[in-house]
């Protein structure tokens, strides 16, 4: 039945059908018709072609460029005799580099087009020129109205790829030899058999010779290195192997993932009777994991050569790449220190005796069975019992007489009223040993052992007069020209008359702390605020930096505070810290740094830099009533009265109230500050002595809070914790209360 009638017609289609008509607009009045003559070549000009050919990726890619001068009656077809063309040379190109082409791309362009027309590289069918008009579909309709094809110049591009011919495997070629071939892994050299060959054969010279370093096929170890000088004797036994593995002797390079199956398939054969089964490793750098092997799983001696820049040499010992007493598992291809760390899933594991080794677990030998006394594990071979006696094995690892399982008993050391149990397994999940039956559940917190550190406060106080323009905006240059560092411990805390007093004025000193309470570092001394110790230097922050860094106890980390020294102090310490050529590890956000962490080694300590103000975030003045602090109050200080030409000199009176910053002050601010300037403008002012007594009274405050903040914390913490053994509550729940 139909339905349509003049009321109700078809459905209109979702999309324009595609004409060239569309393309071509109005210029189809202008179109005589006739018979005219059948081919399309007095109707298109090609104006440029270029072809491109990458042999590594089989590619062959070719650009032509096209104007259509005049239209015939069907512009569709000249259209795709155009492409079809294009196509075809491209084919042909590709065939004539010995590729054949089984994928194909398209991309037609032209500056009438609001987007080019692409076809990504797929299967190369009968259809791929109509799937390739089809797309025209996709143009759009805007720019048909502001012109069209006809006399303006468009690009067809093709590519094509020759897949089948791609090697399925990533090659690994040997060549000729090569200078410093394995100097860019900073390997030791004694790790390495040197291969010296003056041919195409590296290959094969690492793996024969490797081969016979192994097996000990020509005797004492002296025989060996007397093998090495004679490149004669190795050139023939080298070509002794390729006749006899049927291997050409003179191509340009050979790929280690067509001939190390043939050699190996060749000695398996070869050393059948010597119960040999030989599996090759071949590493690429210190990495675990080899980039190339070809074995059975069963092998017995392994082969490992090493890979760099187009050459191969032999590996004595594969586990020295990866440090000093480092060994290495063939098996699992793993690195590892003592047997007893690693992997208990391992093939080449024995549990009896916990060594690891191609010729592990070890087999039992006949007529003998003996059983051990404290382990109580039974042995079936002598040389196996004798090693786990010598050995810690004995002491380490027990059997369960009930279900046989052989367990650890270091696992166990951890809690001792615990033992192994029948049926419990080590969970990683909740890292405790239950059930496998029963789900995990995560174990109730026990306090740490409170580990001693140091805690230092620093405050920063920098010259700013000196002005810079960065694009069209004016700043002052920050340079640190005073700084104050307070150190105290855990241990010193305890006692609040310890920490506050000076450590060098009554003769004492901190294992911890050091020998100095307070220390400064400025550009002129000063008398009136005292200090443990005064470094004056034309280089504060260098000096502190290598004060902080380098002089304390390295056995103990340092903890450093600064208030809003995310945005200023910090900042200024991580660039002096860069520059001594420590690169420490940082969380940030943005330019605001949350921490510095500069990790321990043999000549610098671990210090943690870290903003005080994301403790307590409050100005550091209120920090004197959020905690209740009996110390002096913040000071003003004129920041901008702190240049060097006021260095030695005593103003008469008070610097003017634009050097205190007084426009960016908040309106209760400026109140406070008019009533005690209009008291002390009168007063004397000395940079050197106001320096000292306000950046110390800074760190002072800050020392002072940090400790209560502490001891509140501790104060809650300790109660609840106390509490946890009986209402099994996480601390973090009691702290947040």
């Amino acid at each position: 039945m139909s339905f349509n009638n003049e009321e109700n017609g078809p459905s209109p289609n979702k999309r324009p059908r595609f004409h060239i008509r569309n393309l071509l607009p109005h210029l189809f009045n202008d179109i005589q018709s006739g018979a005219g003559t059948k081919t399309f070549k007095n109707y298109y000009r090609q104006i440029d072609y270029e072809t491109q050919f990458n042999r590594k990726f089989k590619m062959m890619g070719t650009t032509g460029k096209f104007i259509i001068e005049k239209l015939p009656d069907n512009p569709e077809e000249l259209l795709r005799k155009i492409i079809q063309d294009c196509m075809d040379q491209t084919v042909d190109e590709s065939k004539n580099q010995s590729i054949n082409p089984d994928r194909l791309g398209a991309l037609i362009s032209s500056q009438l087009l609001d987007n080019d027309i692409w076809i990504p590289i797929r299967k190369l069918e009968k259809d791929t020129i109509d799937n390739i008009l089809t797309r025209f579909q996709l143009v759009s309709q805007s720019k048909i109205e502001k012109g069209s094809l006809h006399g303006h110049p468009f690009t067809i591009k093709i590519q094509t790829l020759g897949i089948s011919s791609l090697p399925t495997n990533e090659s690994i070629r040997g060549r000729a030899p090569q200078d410093n071939a394995t100097n860019g892994f900073k390997l030791k050299d004694e790790l390495f058999i040197r291969i010296a060959n003056q041919n195409n054969l590296c290959l094969f010279y690492a793996l024969e010779i490797t081969k016979k370093y192994v097996i000990k096929e020509l005797g004492h170890r002296r025989n060996f290195n007397r093998y090495m000088q004679y490149n004669h004797r190795q050139m023939k036994d080298v070509f002794d192997l390729l006749k006899a593995a049927k291997i050409p002797n003179d191509l340009p390079e050979y790929d280690a993932v067509v001939y190390v199956p043939v050699v190996v398939d060749f000695w398996n054969n070869q050393y059948m009777d010597n119960g040999y089964k030989f599996k090759v490793f071949i590493f690429g750098g210190v990495n675990e994991k080899p980039i190339f092997k070809y074995g059975n799983e069963n092998f017995n001696v392994p082969i490992s050569i090493f890979h760099s820049n187009n050459h191969f040499d032999g590996l004595r010992n594969v586990g020295g790449m990866f440090g000093v007493n480092h060994k290495y598992c063939f098996t699992c291809e793993k690195k590892f220190r003592k047997s007893k760390e690693h992997d208990l899933r391992c093939k080449s594991l024995c549990r009896l005796c916990g060594r690891i080794g191609n010729e592990r677990p070890c087999l039992a030998t006949a007529n003998y069975l003996r059983e051990c006394d404290d382990c109580g594990k039974k042995y079936l071979n002598e040389d196996c019992f004798n090693h786990h006696k010598k050995s810690s094995n004995c002491r380490q690892t027990k059997i369960c007489e009930k279900c046989g399982v052989i367990w650890t008993i270091k696992n166990y050391k951890r809690e001792e009223q615990k033992n192994h149990v029948c049926g419990q397994k080590w969970c990683k999940i909740c890292r405790q040993y239950h059930s496998m039956d029963r789900g995990c559940f995560i174990r109730p917190l026990e306090p740490k052992k409170s580990i001693p550190y140091r805690l230092v406060t620093f405050d920063f106080e920098a010259t700013q007069n000196e002005k810079i323009r960065n694009t069209n905006e004016e700043r002052r240059l920050h340079k640190v020209n005073f700084i104050a560092a307070t150190v105290t411990c855990t241990k010193c805390m305890e006692d609040g008359k310890i920490w506050r007093l000076p450590l060098k004025q009554n003769g004492k000193s901190c294992i911890i702390c050091g020998n100095n309470r307070s220390i400064t570092f400025s550009h002129r001394p000063y008398s009136q605020t005292k200090v443990d110790k005064q470094v004056v230097t034309q280089t504060p922050l260098r000096e502190f930096i290598q004060w902080i860094l380098f002089e304390l106890n390295t056995q103990y980390s340092t903890m450093a505070f600064s208030h809003n020294g995310g945005r200023y102090d910090m900042v200024m310490v991580f660039r002096e810290i860069y520059l001594k050529g420590v690169v420490p590890s940082m969380i940030r956000r943005g330019n605001k740094l949350y921490e510095l962490k500069i990790p321990r080694n043999n000549k610098c300590n671990e210090v943690i830099f870290r903003d005080s103000y994301n403790l307590c975030p409050v100005a550091l003045g209120k920090l004197i009533g959020a905690f209740g602090l009996k110390v002096t109050e913040k000071q003003f200080f004129p920041h901008l009265a702190n240049i060097s030409e006021n260095y030695g000199r005593t103003l008469q009176q008070l610097p003017p109230k634009s050097d205190y910053l007084y426009e960016g002050m908040r309106p209760e601010k400026q109140n406070e500050f008019d009533k005690w300037y209009e008291e002390e403008k009168n007063q004397q002012f000395c940079l050197d002595e106001a320096l000292a007594e306000y950046c110390t009274n800074d760190v002072q405050i800050l020392t002072e809070a940090l400790i209560a903040f502490r001891k509140k914390f501790m104060e809650i913490s300790k109660i609840k914790i106390h509490n946890l053994k009986h209402r099994k509550k996480e601390l973090t729940y009691y702290v947040m209360q």
